[in-house]
């Protein structure tokens, strides 16, 4: 169970930082 919440943990963080990406992309665009 607790490999399971790392793993959901490192997710999330991977999915914020795949968003901050995509907003430095747009900021750098526009």
């Amino acid at each position: 169970m607790a490999e399971a919440k790392q793993q959901q943990f490192i997710f999330g963080f991977g999915f914020f930082f795949f968003i901050i990406i995509i907003f430095f992309f747009v900021g750098g665009w526009w």
